[in-house]
C-alpha cells in the first residue's frame, strides 16, 4: 500500500482474516526499490520459483495499491517414480511427428476412468499426506487435445477429476517429465470475460479499498506460473505393489500389467480432493527441445505449454 494511504478497515480485516494477507506500506515514488521489494516477497514465498513478477515500469507515482497473490506447492508423490527407470523415448506432437522426452515409470495402484463422451481417459496420481492430487487427462487420439478442450468448455470437471472409481487398480504409469514457466498480462482476458469496469478510470468502483475517496481503477493484472513435474517424491512403502494383483495358484503365468502411457499432448490438474476444485491446471503439447537426431545425444528434456 502507498505509504501515504491507508486501507479501508473492513477491507483490511477481510484481507487479513480470510486471506491471510500481509499488509505493508511502501514508497511507490521509488519505483525501482518498490518493484524489487515486491519481487523479493514473491521470490521468497515461492521458493525462488517465481521471479521478477513486477517490472519497475509497472509502478509510478500514481500507484496506490499493489495486490500480490503468490501460491506455492511442493508435493511428494505417494507412489514415487524410480529415477533409474527414467528413459528417453518418443513424444508425439502430431500423428506421426515425434520429439524426445524423458519418461518416468512407476507401477502401483491408481484410480483411472474412461470417458467415451470425451474420447479420453483420466488418471489420478496422489500426493503423500495431502488433500491434493495430480490428475492427467489423456485424449485417446494423438491429435485429440483441441477437441477435448472444446468438449470441456461446459463440462462438469468434478466428473473428470473428482469422480473416480473408489477402487484402485495396478497400472504402469509412463509420464514425461516437464517444466513450465509461464507469464501473461491478464487485462484483455479479464475484459473479454466481462470484467471491464474495474479497468475504466472514470467508472471503476473500488471505493471499499482505501480510506481515501479518490477514484481508483485497476491498471494491470499480471500472472506468472511455474510448475515442474519430476520423479521426486516421498519414499513409498516397499510393499505398495503387493496390493495390486489378486493371488494366483501355484506357478501362475505372470500378470499382465496395463500401461497408462502419456506419450502425446494432454491436460493436467492439481486437484483439491476436499473441495472438488482445481487449484492449478495446464496443457502439455511438446518438449522444449528440437527434434532429436539420436536419443543418446539428448541430455535434458522439459515440457512447456
Amino acid at each position: 500500500v502507498n505509504e501515504n494511504y491507508k486501507l479501508n478497515k473492513s477491507f483490511q480485516e477481510v484481507a487479513i482474516k480470510k486471506f491471510s494477507a500481509g499488509i505493508e506500506p511502501i514508497n511507490f515514488d521509488k519505483h525501482i526499490e518498490a518493484a524489487q521489494k515486491i519481487n523479493n516477497f514473491v521470490k521468497n514465498k515461492t521458493n525462488d520459483k517465481i521471479k521478477d513478477l513486477v517490472k519497475e515500469d509497472n509502478i509510478n507515482n500514481k500507484t496506490r495499491v499493489v495486490l500480490v497473490n503468490a501460491n506455492y506447492f511442493k508435493g511428494d508423490w505417494l507412489y514415487k517414480f524410480d529415477k533409474t527407470l527414467t528413459e528417453v523415448d518418443d513424444f508425439y506432437i502430431s500423428e506421426t511427428k515425434t520429439v524426445s522426452a524423458d519418461f518416468m515409470h512407476v507401477t502401483s495402484n491408481f484410480r483411472l476412468r474412461e470417458f467415451d463422451d470425451l474420447d479420453a481417459t483420466s488418471l489420478e496420481l496422489k500426493y503423500a499426506n495431502s488433500k491434493l492430487s495430480f490428475v492427467i487427462v489423456l485424449p485417446h487420439k494423438r491429435e485429440g487435445l483441441s477437441k477435448l478442450e472444446g468438449k470441456l468448455s461446459n463440462y462438469n470437471l468434478t466428473k473428470l477429476a473428482g469422480d473416480f472409481s473408489p477402487y484402485d487398480r495396478g497400472y504402469e504409469v509412463i509420464l514425461p517429465k516437464f517444466k513450465v514457466d509461464f507469464e501473461i498480462n491478464l487485462n484483455d482476458i479479464l475484459k473479454n470475460l466481462g470484467m471491464k469496469e474495474m479497468f475504466d478510470e472514470e467508472n471503476a468502483n473500488l471505493s471499499g479499498l482505501l480510506e481515501s475517496k479518490e477514484q481508483l481503477y485497476v491498471s494491470e493484472v499480471l500472472h506468472k506460473a511455474y510448475i515442474e513435474i519430476n520423479e521426486e517424491g516421498a519414499e513409498a512403502a516397499s510393499a505398495t505393489s503387493l496390493n495390486v494383483f489378486h493371488l494366483y495358484s501355484a506357478n501362475p503365468p505372470p500378470p499382465i500389467i496395463p500401461k497408462f502411457q502419456v506419450d502425446h499432448p494432454f491436460l493436467y490438474y492439481i486437484w483439491d480432493t476436499q473441495t472438488q476444485t482445481p487449484v492449478f491446471s495446464g496443457r502439455i503439447t511438446k518438449p522444449n527441445v528440437v527434434d532429436r537426431i539420436e536419443k543418446k545425444s539428448c541430455t535434458f528434456f522439459g515440457l512447456i505449454c
